[in-house]
């Protein structure tokens, strides 16, 4: 019976390869005034996906083009941060002798089981839109005003 040769991949192939196995949370975002008539490949894309995969502490990459500059950096769904506080409290329930847990701008405690400083009036946010307390637009602005609470 013949051994068949061992199969190479391309860097574009294992790029591929790469990006089917596991998905982040988020799709590259290129944004700059010098977009028009510039072409950026799906493996120039895929590549820069993967470098920001194993880069989490670098937030954004500068692309220097022929027609200018252009920033790359992550683009995550509005919501994906949720399912953050759910996690907390399942460890506050699950572990007793877990008291507390610190993110950089917020400690997460028992009392306050939420990722982010504004998370507390987030989820009374929420609940008051859901029993019918407050209208949406009344809900989006009170969200605008957490955002904006979190990031002073």
């Amino acid at each position: 019976m013949p051994v068949e040769p061992p199969v190479y991949l391309t860097a574009d192939k294992a790029l591929e390869h790469l990006a089917k196995q596991r998905r982040p949370p988020w799709q590259v975002m290129i944004v700059g005034g010098s977009m028009e008539g510039l072409h950026i490949s799906r493996q120039t894309r895929m590549a820069l996906q993967r470098i920001l995969d194993l880069m989490p502490d670098v937030p954004s990459l500068t692309l220097h083009t022929t027609k200018g500059t252009l920033q790359v950096s992550r683009d995550f769904p509005s919501g994906h941060l949720n399912p953050v506080d759910s996690l907390i409290a399942g460890i506050f329930e699950r572990d007793g002798e877990i008291t507390a847990i610190g993110f950089p701008r917020h400690t997460a405690s028992r009392d306050d089981p939420h990722w982010s400083p504004s998370g507390k009036r987030r989820a009374e946010i929420g609940a008051a839109q859901a029993a019918g307390e407050i209208i949406p637009e009344q809900a989006v602005e009170q969200h605008n005003a957490a955002d904006e609470e979190d990031h002073d």
